[in-house]
């Protein structure tokens, strides 16, 4: 195996080599971090929402190769990996040290070395840390990881602080000067307990400082003494006295302002006030003998969460999860709130006064609308003590030093960090401003107080909202007009809600104030309503949203949807909410959670103990901070429900240990008698009963069968209240009170006695009596105590104790029975419900029609009595009507349900809509839901709800509206598609529930207008929860969704009044139109009319399609289809508007609704602008979307007649029958329903489209055609549904016609080669024409637009007829002979159906659809100028006998086309010139006929023509050619962008045909190359516009015929070579190009034998009997000769220009006429010049000498054969040619040297061989050679190089086959032969063999087949050879442009050359001749 060596050189660039090198150096990675750690460093410096991001970006940070470096690691590290430190690799680090690391400021771009990257990344990486531990934010990776390099837990504050702590030591390690980092390490050092440590970090402060190692902008005095301030109270704590004897040089100057510049320069004190309650009772870093204390956390200072991680853990401890054998204490790690830190006294959050001051500050907007980045919390103030004038002056210098408020900067959620937030501050704590900024504030300094007055925000911010305010008012104002029809009044104003929504400028009161004002009662309940929402959506915006997008049933959850929780709903087994709630305050969040955390963090405290604790602060007065006396925030706060659920889960668990330590310590307290314990009893007594009443709620809960609670926990609950009931009694028997506690102890007395009646109810066996009777006692005692009210809140079964109450409970016991019958579970008969419920129902909302609402809401129930007075004769009787009967239990059941709560009624609904459901009564189903509705609203107007807490209305607000959302999307399924979803809703259900639904979408349309004024800046929108992104996008999305259901289903009942009003509307269309058009307007401007999933949008295209008619529908029902589909239809592109929607899939449903309306749009706008609109867009969307229906049987049958149609031949017959509107297919008819498209006309409509998209295109060349294909598969599809509309047939006519353009208009191919498919297209073209000019006959109207399209049928019928019927078509079109049948007569014969049209009949037919155009478009010009060449046509011939068109009509059509022909508006119009050339040209030809005389002539043109006019008329005949020329001569001015060719032709041809001289001759030449043939022979012919598509082609071959015939004429060999190049290159732009180059070939070869005076047959004359020897001496001769420079013969140019035409020619054109010319001319030259050189040569001159030794004497010669027969196969074959007349030797004869031929002895020569005679193509080859102009040298190749020196010397041919005398010398010297000669030589034996001698054979067989096909009778020469076809193959060459050289064959290719017979060769020839060179050479000369 051999190994190549591989090496490459140095100056050669390899190709796989990469120029890209991987660049690992330190830089680059130092780059790479670089750009890490400004990432991490923008997503720290972006709050907490970026804290994510930002850990990750550290992690990666951390990754990097830099500090993998040994000098990036520790000293430490670095000693325990290298134990000595490596020089090389810690010098730059060593060096860097030497300088201290500066941090860079905002000013400079970013740490430019490693130490600086390496110290900032640690430092800013700790000060991640805690900010983390700021923010209470602790999230653990997958792998509890943390991002780098500590591995410890997260969610330990201490954890957290010592992975800061890791990070702060690293960074020191890299820079220990930096002052801040030593004192900030040192506050965390002191948290964790380590105050040795923090002593080490303030020492080296000190010490560092005391050498100067501060940079120039630190603050030495501040940090020094903050410092020494610091270390003196660390070296307090531990004792150390020897700090007395170190002081400070530096002191602050006053101990206060210490203490305000402690706050701003002290980073870690709001980590350590937030943490430094865990240094309590924690164990400390330094003291690890400390008992284990079980931490839990870190919790959320939120009692909620607090509590269930106390429950958990105890549920752990109890279910055997923990190890609990070794007891531990609880230790809460708890994140206390900033404000309430340092605060000895709990701040409970007034929801009301906070919402006022949320609305305050909202009311006092900024001038100028503040980016919510830059906007400072108004609401945050930090309390401090000092208030005197020295915090004044401590404002004040913090205002000289440029801080800002600490209250703002620990608000990371309100504004963007800034970097030195992040660490990138200097050490001085400040940072200088960049270029920007500072340009920015003097810009504002600048500005002038005038301009400031100048700007007014308010004037921006309503031009803003001035589209949504015109928007509202249009909707409400249309609102009130169309609810009138209905019976509706009232409807409010815009402007009114604006005021109510309260953002308006000149509306400076709060909402409440504004509600108060108003005078009407339902006006006050909207204003609640509005006053409630808005301030919901301000204070609690997070709990807003959350309820609203919570998932879940709320009707189940508010209307108790099932019978069960029906039931207990209404008998008090279920929570229900009190009549009259009260305003006590909400307990939110962790108000004094931080006195409990202290209770149990700062002793050891059991899990057990610390729960009971927790129960303790809720239910033991003295223990909620902020209570006095024996009060609790069981009684004093309302519970959230997550709150009120854990206090049970707590009791119920902890039950045991609860009850045993309340009664352990009530029996110590009861021991005790002083006045501690007396207290001590009072407040457990509270407790006992409070746990009482909790109990008792439960089990009220659970005790019903429909709870789902088993029987075991039911019981177990039971005995806990029994026991607590028990220890309640005895324990308030046993408790004395002072007499100022009298009233604590009467309300205790009544909550136990309400407690006990109510523990009766739920006990089993209590008869009911019994429990009536206690109730009755107990309304008579709290009556007796004055009738106090006494509320629990947070019990649901005893909210509120008072007469009232007790009234209500009576009730309902009292209709239990009722209740227990409707809500029975086993109730298999709905309709027994239906008839029990259904009257309380609507008599309940029958009796609150009756009275007015005002005075029922005034008068607090008054009119429930009034109402109820009595069966007979009361308003409630007349509302029932006379033949309803009451039965006494009604007025109670009335009662109740007056005075129940939204659950009771919405429970007994819901029962009636199952009651309904189970029979299937859609109607009362939807009648139900609605009344629900009505139900909430009546909810929200009750005086109860106006005068309950703020909090409680928020909830009970966002509950109703998610309950009314859910409502909505029940009805909307209802009504979608059912007919009789109305069935039983009358015209007052209606009105009544369309108000409760208008009060509900004007209560949200508040929100949308405050929701305007946030998009814009007006309003800031309420903050997010710890510094999360704003939740008003979310939630106000959810409310818009809400909206456009409430507009849908108000539509729906609008649409149901308009049916069933007293006063019908009359233009009920209308109405809906406006109803839906205004909806959408307010809407879809504000960009939710998308909203709930597009419904209202799909409601909208429903009812569009329906109300079409009205006015503005189409702009109204385009804008629906943009914001559904994305489909642009509008009629104007003005009417559009952007409403944010994101366009959905077009279903094919809808794509078939929409077609009616997209055609009608379509047809008001021209087919050529509508491919340029939008409107393409969308019909082309559509078509997509439309199904695609499998066609019928009918339409594949009419499918099928088509095609036979289009098949067929024209008959004559039928074309003039369509003139009478005779014609059509028998085409079967199809339903609309199996074509729907079809059928409205969608697929005409998409192929007009097609076809003009075509048509209107600018082509400047050939363009594919599949919209022309594509128009008319859509119009067949079209005449598949019914062919019996003419315009499609007129449309598919013309694209047929454009077909048959296209394929003609660029390029003759298709004439010349494939002109069956331009046929077949005339055919269809023609029969389309016919159908629809008979079917416009039959069915068209006769409209204005009809007639136009008529005249244009008319017009492209006779024009389609007209050019068939002339060339380049010529009547192929209508042509039979394809179509003969056969039949039989005598004989069964072929024959054609008809006889075929003529061309006389084809015109005339022509002329009567031009008259037809005319009659319909006269003032086309275009008709009238097609008139008349049909006139013409029909006048030139002979057919039409008395029918011919006289002179004048020809002339009058002319005449009326110029007269038609459009003004010119500008000079840069091109004029049209066709009816004026055509009008001078037919009257030259009538003059010329004699058909006109000269005045006549004149006349016509003078008078009608201005190019005409002006020119002098001529006197005689022989004048009137000058005249004509100078008229066209005009017209080709006039043409000044030279595209009109006809005048030039028609000068040339006058020219030419004034005189039969040279000079007419030569004129007419003169003529046509002026603009028609350039020099070069290049035929510029353009195409004019209004020219015939296919007669471009007809003129260059006409014009090119007659130019050859003047070049012939003149004798122009040049120009006729020129110009046969170009027409031989350009076949595609000439008619009949074969033919045309026959001609031109045929002239050419004339004027070339008449040039040289070839006489014809002189090659048979010359060489009939010439032997082969005498041609070879005098061919060589001759090629010699021709060699030489001084050579000029005629003959020989003769010779090249035909050698040149043949290889031109390349068989196009047989090339027997070319081969007789060549002939011819060489045997001229070899008789003439040939002779001449033999003379010469046989005359020796004295100096000649031979050049080569005589050759030896031939080898004897073979013995003879037989004589073959003459006839004989072998000798006709030998005989072909001359050539081969020495093929019979049968041994070749050897290749004997010259030095030896004379040894030969004279008897060994052979006898004389027979004559040999010359071939055709060694005739043709010698030609070649003689006129080859560079000699040819084959490369030899020598063995020597003096061989190589010389010149090729070899025998003559004479020398190789004469046979040498005896006694005799040969005189005749070696030649020295050309290189040409020597390759005809050694070629001409190839080619008669070789290699491809069996290619050219076949090739030969086939040139045979195609000359025998050849029509062309071109006369022939002698017999030739058989190779004859095969050189003229091989002489060919390729065609090549003009100026251009024939390239050379491909360098490097040998050419071996083998002779036919190797043995006749010479060994010299044969090795001359396969040099490279030589092959070369060779291989060329065969080819030519």
């Amino acid at each position: 195996m051999i190994v190549q060596a591989s090496f490459r050189a140095l100056n050669i660039e390899s190709d796989d080599e990469s120029d890209d090198e991987i660049d690992d150096t330190k830089e680059v990675q130092i780059e790479e971090a670089l750009k890490l750690y400004q990432t991490a460093l923008k997503y720290h410096s972006q709050g907490p929402q970026s804290y994510d991001k930002a850990g990750d970006a550290y992690r990666a940070l951390f990754e990097s190769e830099i500090f993998r470096y040994p000098e990036s690691l520790s000293e430490l590290r670095r000693y325990q990996l290298y134990e000595a430190p490596p020089e090389d690799a810690l010098r730059p680090y060593d060096a860097a040290q030497k300088t201290a690391v500066v941090a860079t400021g905002s000013g400079e771009s970013a740490p430019s070395t490693l130490p600086q990257i390496l110290h900032l990344s640690y430092k800013n990486h700790g000060e991640y840390w805690l900010e983390l531990l700021r923010s209470g934010i602790g999230k653990t990776t997958g792998d509890g990881r943390d991002t780098g390099a500590v591995n410890f837990t997260y969610g330990q504050p201490s954890a957290t602080a010592a992975a800061a702590l890791e990070y702060f030591v690293e960074a020191l390690d890299k820079d220990g000067t930096d002052l801040d980092l030593w004192r900030r390490t040192s506050s965390i050092t002191s948290l964790l307990g380590s105050q040795r440590t923090a002593r080490y970090c303030l020492e080296a402060l000190l010490d560092k400082h005391a050498r100067g190692t501060g940079g120039p902008l630190t603050l030495p005095g501040i940090q020094d003494s903050l410092a020494a301030s610091d270390y003196a109270k660390i070296t307090k704590a531990i004792g150390d006295d020897m700090f007395k004897s170190r002081e400070t040089k530096i002191r602050l100057r006053a101990s206060k302002l210490a203490a305000a510049l402690d706050r701003p320069l002290e980073s870690m004190n709001e980590v350590a006030a937030r943490l430094g309650h865990f240094a309590k009772g924690r164990v400390s870093l330094s003291d690890p003998t400390a008992a284990p204390r079980l931490a839990l956390g870190p919790l959320r200072s939120d009692w909620v969460e607090v509590g269930e991680a106390l429950l958990r853990q105890f549920l752990m401890e109890k279910d055997g999860v923990i190890d609990t054998s070794s007891s531990s204490g609880i230790f809460l790690e708890i994140f206390p709130e900033p404000l309430l830190q340092n605060s000895g006294e709990v701040h409970l959050v007034n929801p009301q006064a906070q919402q006022k001051k949320e609305i305050d500050a909202g009311s006092l907007i900024s001038p100028v609308a503040v980016p919510p980045t830059s906007a400072v919390s108004t609401s945050e103030q930090v309390q401090d003590d000092q208030k005197d004038d020295d915090h004044k002056s401590v404002n004040e210098f913090k205002n000289e030093e440029g801080n800002k408020d600490p209250s703002e900067a620990k608000d990371g959620s309100n504004r963007k960090r800034s970097h030195d937030s992040a660490g990138l501050e200097g050490n001085e704590g400040t940072r200088a401003r960049s270029k920007r900024i500072r340009a920015r504030d003097s810009v504002t300094e600048g500005t002038s107080a005038t301009e400031e007055a100048a700007v007014d925000p308010w004037k921006h911010f309503e031009q803003q909202l001035e589209p949504y305010i015109q928007a509202d008012d249009i909707l409400f104002d249309t609102l009130g007009i169309l609810l009138q029809k209905i019976g509706l009044d009232d409807i409010p104003r815009a402007q009114k809600l604006r005021e109510m929504a309260y953002f308006e400028r000149d509306n400076s009161l709060p909402p409440d104030s504004a509600a108060s004002s108003s005078s009407s009662s339902s006006d006050r309940n909207f204003n609640t309503a509005v006053s409630d929402f808005q301030s919901a959506v301000r204070i609690r915006a997070n709990d807003l949203a959350r309820m609203l997008l919570a998932a879940g049933d709320v009707i189940d959850e508010l209307g108790s949807t099932s019978p069960q929780a029906g039931l207990a709903a209404i008998l008090g087994h279920a929570k229900r909410s009190s009549t009259k709630t009260t305003s006590k305050t909400l307990l939110v969040g962790g108000e004094g959670l931080g006195h409990f955390s202290r209770d149990i963090n700062t002793k050891w405290t059991h899990i057990q103990e610390a729960a009971l604790g927790w129960v303790q602060y809720f239910l033991k007065p003295g223990y909620f901070p902020g209570l006095e006396g024996l009060t609790t925030s069981y009684t004093m706060h309302l519970w959230s429900d997550p709150l009120k659920a854990l206090v049970v889960r707590i009791i119920v668990n902890l039950d045991e240990f609860i009850f045993a330590s309340m009664l352990e310590n009530f029996e110590l307290k009861v021991a005790a008698d002083d006045a501690h314990a007396s207290l001590e009893r009072q407040r457990s007594v509270e407790m006992v009963q409070a746990l009482f009443e909790l109990h008792l709620d439960v089990y009220s809960l659970i005790k019903h069968p429909g709870s789902g609670v088993d029987l075991t926990t039911q019981t177990l609950q039971k005995e806990r209240l029994a026991r607590w009931s028990e220890l309640a009694q005895c324990s308030l028997e046993q408790t004395s009170y002072r007499d100022d506690q009298f009233s604590d102890q009467q309300t205790l007395r009544l909550r136990h006695l309400w407690a006990t009646a109510f523990h009766l109810s739920v006990c089993d066996g209590v008869p009911q009596d019994h429990v009536l009777l206690c109730l009755e006692d107990l309304k008579k005692t709290i009556k007796d105590c004055g009738s106090p009210m006494i509320d629990l809140q947070n019990n649901a079964i005893m909210p509120e104790i008072s007469v009232s109450a007790v009234a209500r409970e009576i009730s309902r016991l009292t209709t239990k029975d009722f209740f227990i019958k409707v809500f029975d579970p086993y109730q298999s008969d709905p309709v027994t419900v239906i008839e029990s419920l259904e009257p309380v129902l609507e008599a309940s909302l029958a009796g609150r029609s009756l009275t007015a609402s005002s005075e029922y809401y005034d008068n607090g129930g008054s009119a429930i009595a009034e109402v109820v007075d009595g069966v007979n004769g009361s308003k409630l009787h007349q509302a029932l009507g006379p033949d309803v009967h009451v039965s006494p239990i009604f007025d109670e059941l009335f009662k109740f349900l007056e005075s129940g709560s939204i659950s009771v009624k919405l429970s007994l609904w819901q029962r009636l809509r199952e009651a309904y459901e189970a029979i299937d009564y859609p109607s009362k189903i939807m009648s139900c839901y609605l009344r629900s509705i009505e139900c909430l609203v009546r909810e929200l107007s009750l005086p109860s709800h106006r005068e309950s807490a703020q909090d409680q209305r928020h909830f009970t607000l966002i509950k109703m509206l998610r309950m009314l959302d859910e409502l909505c999307v029940r009805v909307l399924i209802i009504t979608d598609g059912n007919r009789e979803a109305f069935e039983c809703v009358d015209i007052d259900h209606v009105q009544s529930s369309f108000q409760a639904l208008m009060f509900f979408t004007e209560l949200l349309h508040t929100f949308t207008m405050y929701h305007d004024a946030v998009k814009i800046g007006q309003l800031q929108p309420p903050q997010g929860e710890n510094g999360a992104p704003s939740i008003l996008p979310m939630l106000a999305s959810r409310i818009q969704d809400m909206q456009v259901r409430l507009w849908k289903l108000q539509y729906i009942l609008f649409s149901e009044g308009l049916v069933q009003s007293a006063t019908p509307s009359l233009t009920p269309l209308d109405d809906k139109f406006d109803f839906l058009r205004v909806v959408h307007r307010a809407t879809g401007i504000r960009g939710f009319c998308k909203g709930s999933h597009r419904t209202f949008l799909r409601l909208l295209r429903k009812e569009m399609l329906q109300i079409s008619h009205v006015q503005d529908f189409e702009s109204e029902f385009a804008q629906v289809l943009f914001d559904l589909y994305g489909l642009d239809v509008f009629p104007s592109n003005h009417l559009k508007e952007d409403h944010a929607c994101a366009p959905e899939p077009l279903d094919r449903k809808t794509a078939l609704a929409l077609l009616d309306f997209v055609l009608t749009q379509a047809s008001r706008i021209n087919i050529k602008e509508l491919t340029k609109t939008e409107l393409k867009n969308a019909i082309e969307k559509i078509h997509g979307s439309l199904p695609k229906n499998k066609p019928s049987e009918g339409m594949n049958r009419n499918r099928a007649v088509y095609r036979a149609k289009m098949k067929m031949p024209i008959q004559p017959l039928s074309l003039f029958q369509c003139l009478d509107g005779i014609g059509g297919l028998p085409t079967v008819p199809v339903s609309p329903h199996e074509a729907p498209a079809a059928s409205k006309g969608w697929y005409f409509l998409m192929g007009q489209m097609a076809l003009t998209r075509f048509r209107s295109q600018k082509r400047v060349g050939a363009v594919p055609t599949e919209d022309v294909m594509l128009a008319i598969a859509f119009f067949v599809q079209d005449i598949e549904y019914s062919a019996e509309k003419w315009e499609t047939w007129y449309r598919l006519a013309q694209a047929y016609d454009v077909q048959v353009e296209e394929s003609v208009l660029w390029s003759a191919e298709g004439l010349n080669n494939n002109s069956q498919d331009i046929v077949q297209n005339q055919r269809a073209a023609i029969h389309c024409y016919t159908l629809a000019v008979a079917l416009s006959i039959q069915s068209a109207d006769f409209s204005f637009e009809t007639s136009s399209k008529i005249a244009d049928l008319y017009a492209d019928f006779g024009t389609r007829l007209y050019s068939s019927s002339r060339e380049p078509f010529s009547m192929a079109a209508f042509s039979v002979d394809e179509f003969e049948r056969t039949f039989s007569g005598e004989v069964i014969y072929k024959k054609s159906p008809f006889q075929a049209l003529q061309p006389y009949i084809a015109w005339r037919l022509a002329s009567a659809m031009f008259r037809r155009a005319i009659m319909g478009k006269p003032e086309n010009w275009s008709n009238h100028y097609m008139l008349g060449k049909c006139l013409w046509k029909m006048h030139c011939v002979e057919e039409g006998g008395s029918k011919v068109p006289t002179v004048y009509a020809v002339l009058d059509a002319f005449i009326k086309a110029i007269k038609a022909l459009p003004e010119r508006r500008d000079g840069r119009q091109y004029p049209i010139l066709e009816p004026h050339y055509k009008l001078v040209s037919i009257v030259h030809k009538m003059v010329e006929r004699s058909e006109l005389d000269l005045a006549e002539a004149v006349r016509a043109l003078s008078d009608t023509t201005q190019y005409a006019q002006g020119v002098s008329p001529p006197d005689d005949r022989e004048a009137w050619n000058t005249y004509v020329l100078q008229v066209l001569k005009n017209m080709r001015v006039a043409d000044k962008s030279n595209w009109h060719h006809r005048m030039t032709a028609r000068a040339a041809t006058i020219i030419y045909q004034s005189g039969d001289d040279e000079t007419a001759t030569n004129a007419a030449k003169s003529e046509l190359m002026q603009q028609i043939f350039t020099k070069t022979m290049t035929v510029q012919v353009w195409k004019p516009e209004n020219e015939r598509p296919g007669r471009h082609f007809v003129y260059t071959t006409r014009y090119s015929t007659f130019f050859v015939q003047l070049l012939v004429q003149s004798g122009d060999r040049a120009n006729l070579e020129a110009l046969a190049k170009r027409l031989r290159r350009k076949s595609n732009d000439f008619l009949n190009h074969t033919k045309l180059w026959q001609d031109v070939c045929q002239n050419y070869l004339r004027l070339l034998r008449r040039a040289a005076d070839v006489p014809e047959g002189h090659e048979d004359a010359i060489f009939k009997s010439v032997s082969h020897e005498d041609f070879q001496k005098r061919a060589t001769r001759i090629e010699t000769w021709s060699r030489q420079p001084s050579t000029n013969h005629l003959l020989l140019d003769v010779l090249r220009e035909t050698i040149e035409l043949k290889r031109l020619n390349n068989s196009l054109m047989k090339s027997t006429l070319i081969d007789d010319l060549i002939g011819d001319a060489y045997a001229l030259l070899y008789d003439t010049i040939g002779q001449e050189l033999d003379a010469a040569a046989l005359t020796p001159t004295p100096t000649e000498t031979p050049a080569v030794p005589p050759l030896p004497p031939p080898p004897p010669p073979p013995p003879p054969k037989e004589k073959e027969s003459v006839m004989s196969l072998s000798n006709m074959m030998n005989n072909t040619d001359g050539a081969n007349d020495t093929a019979d030797t049968a041994t070749p004869t050897p290749s004997i040297p010259p030095a030896t031929a004379a040894a030969v002895p004279a008897d060994q020569a052979a006898k004389p061989a027979r004559v040999r005679g010359v071939g055709r193509r060694e005739i043709r080859q010698a030609a070649e050679a003689a006129t080859t102009q560079k000699p040819i040298v084959l490369a030899a190749a020598p063995s020597t190089a003096a061989a190589q020196s010389k010149p090729a010397v070899v025998p003559t041919p004479s020398s190789t086959s004469a046979t040498a005398t005896p006694g005799t010398t040969t005189t005749m010297a070696a030649v020295e032969i050309p290189a040409r000669s020597q390759a005809v030589v050694e070629i001409r034996g190839a080619a008669e063999g070789g290699r491809q001698g069996e290619k050219e054979k076949e090739k030969d067989k086939e040139r045979e087949k195609e000359k025998e096909k050849d029509k062309e009778k071109v006369e022939e020469s002698a017999p030739g050879s058989v190779h004859d076809s095969a050189d003229d193959e091989s002489e060919l060459s390729e065609l090549v442009e003009e100026g251009e050289e024939e390239e050379d064959d491909e360098e490097g290719e040998e050419i071996i050359v083998r002779p036919l017979f190797p043995g006749l060769a010479s060994k010299d020839g044969a090795s001359g001749g396969n040099g490279k060179n030589g092959g070369q050479e060779g291989g060329k000369g065969s080819g030519e």
